[in-house]
């Protein structure tokens, strides 16, 4: 039964991708979108009629396109007698990043009865962010009947407070209270509940630590556990400390494992709390990077923690760069000089990691000869270690991106061919299949001619935050390079879940050739990053990944 069910995808996916290519009219409000015209009179037809496939993507390349002018053409749509285009409206205006959205979207929530357009209008409401009210609107729906909704509404919570946490009010402790009970007595939401909490762990306060404490015992999916170790993590309280070693010693996940190692490193305070040295030192000998980089990387080192000292000096003689260089970086805070002999060696490196782990000190810490030390960075044969050394030197924004220009656009038959592509992406790692995506057709295409040219070929992965994201792409290797030019945002109603690629990007429009694999599920980048393409085969591989792994090739299947 299974295999006919995958079939069957396969078949209407199939049907629905030649459906794509060969339509004119869908065609022309693609390109209407990437070229950001929302004057186009394609708009116009495709609204006033009455094909009601033509009207969603319509609204949704409205949205895209963003700001007040389609938000005019987008609202009527609110009132739709049709629940999928009041739906889509509602999403559309989310991401329009037009902030006078938010008043058409608070009109349209008081009314509407479907449950799946109450769910759009509030994330909507969160992801747009009014000052005022945003959240007074939101936080009632915490209390709907409908799983749906309250999921959405946790949704909501959690855009509001990531992405417009200056703008938006923090709730009080009761409302937190009711995020908790929820999540213990709701597994079906619990994720979204706790998620929505990780982003208020900056306000112990608001905290029940015995309501907190209770659900370690009744949460149960992977998901969800990670972000409870995360909140608990973050009150800062030793109570805790027996749950976390828990989970280091006996949980078979070491994404679970890399969760509890941070926790248990940001609580240490005294050595002479022997218990939590020892699980310290057990942290530091599990065989995952991702627990031993996590340990580190909330490490607070002091000169007077001796015995905690020794267990980073441990870690800088680790079999992976990785760690070795993270542990370096650390030891560099309390003992600067001891370290200058493995500095110089990192300097003098031919290797593009250990040259970044060098200039990653030098940004950090002040040192002896500094100029000096960049000067012979500047000189490397590596692009981007070369370029941010310079940039050093001459006092200049060492993050600063260039602008560049936008990409050619292609036909929307094009890409909507290239879309459908199925992609292996070679590793040192080992292979991972994925399957690209029309949902976002320019940048899956703008991916499948960058493979195709060999653009990736040895490109490293720069940047692995366990539990978030691993990211590549980047030929500088720095996080600020790309191909030359820009793409288009293409959001859509895809999420960033577990095995999804998205496109990393510092703003509207500015995506480019950089990409990374999502190895938890990130609702906090939904409708605001784009996502092309999910993970077929592979998928464990992403939980092993380390900075400066490589891409060997990507190619089409």
């Amino acid at each position: 039964m299974t295999l006919r069910i995958i079939l069957i995808s396969i078949i209407l996916l199939s049907f629905q991708i030649q459906t794509q290519a060969n339509d004119p009219l869908l065609e022309q409000l693609l390109e209407a979108a990437d070229q950001r015209n929302v004057n186009s009179p394609t708009f116009s037809r495709v609204l006033a009629g009455n094909n009601k496939q033509y009207q969603k993507q319509a609204l949704l390349a409205l949205g895209r396109i963003g700001g007040h002018p389609a938000t005019i053409k987008i609202s009527p749509f609110l009132y739709s007698k049709d629940e999928d285009l009041r739906s889509m409206a509602a999403f559309s205006l989310g991401i329009s990043t037009d902030i006078g959205a938010h008043k058409l979207l608070k009109m349209r929530l008081n009314t509407e009865t479907s449950p799946g357009v109450i769910s759009r209008l509030l994330i909507a409401i969160g992801n747009v962010g009014e000052p005022k009210d945003a959240i007074a609107s939101i936080l009632p729906f915490l209390n709907n009947p409908q799983d749906k909704v309250v999921a959405a509404a946790c949704d909501a919570l959690t855009l509001a407070w990531t992405f417009n946490r200056d703008r938006v009010s923090v709730p009080n402790s009761s409302q937190v209270y009711r995020l908790l009970a929820l999540s213990k007595t709701n597994q079906i939401i619990a994720e979204h509940c706790l998620f929505t909490l990780s982003r208020l762990s900056r306000e112990p306060a608001l905290f029940d630590l015995k309501l907190l404490a209770t659900l370690a015992e009744t949460v149960t999916e992977v998901e969800a556990k990670l972000l409870l170790i995360r909140i608990m993590g973050a009150m800062n309280n030793m109570q805790f400390l027996n749950d976390f070693t828990k989970t280091l010693k006996s949980s078979p996940s070491s994404r679970l494992k890399a969760e509890a190692a941070s926790a248990i490193a940001a609580l240490f305070s005294d050595e002479k709390n022997t218990q939590h040295l020892e699980a310290i030192k057990l942290a530091s000998l599990d065989p995952s990077s991702h627990v031993k980089v996590n340990l580190i990387n909330s490490l607070k080192l002091k000169k007077e923690f001796t015995q905690l000292t020794e267990v980073v000096i441990e870690l800088s003689k680790d079999k992976s760069a990785w760690v070795r260089h993270q542990a370096m970086t650390a030891l560099f805070a309390i003992q600067a000089e001891k370290m200058h002999k493995q500095f110089l060696s990192l300097v003098g490196a031919k290797s593009f990691e250990s040259q970044q782990a060098a200039l990653n000190i030098l940004r950090l810490y002040k040192l002896e000869d500094h100029n000096k030390h960049l000067q012979l960075l500047a000189k490397s044969r590596h692009k981007g270690i070369k370029s941010i050394a310079s940039r050093l030197l001459n006092n200049e924004d060492a993050d600063a991106e260039e602008e560049v220009p936008a990409s050619k656009t292609i036909k929307g038959k094009v890409a909507y061919a290239l879309a459908a592509k199925r992609m292996n992406i070679k590793t040192s790692r080992g292979n991972i299949i994925i399957q690209l995506s029309t949902s976002a057709a320019f940048t899956s295409a703008n991916f499948y001619q960058l493979a195709k040219a060999g653009f990736y070929d040895g490109l490293i992965f720069h940047r692995v935050v366990p539990n978030f994201v691993v990211q590549g792409g980047d030929p500088e290797s720095t996080g600020q390079g790309g191909p030359g030019f820009s793409i288009r945002e293409e959001l859509s109603l895809q999420n960033h879940s577990r095995g999804s690629l998205g496109i990393a990007t510092s703003g509207k429009d500015t995506g480019g050739s950089q990409f990374f694999f999502n190895n938890s599920n990130n609702i906090h980048l939904n409708n605001n990053y784009t996502v092309f393409a999910h993970i077929l085969e592979g998928i464990e591989i992403i939980d092993r990944f380390e900075v400066g792994d490589k891409i060997i090739s990507i190619t089409e299947l």
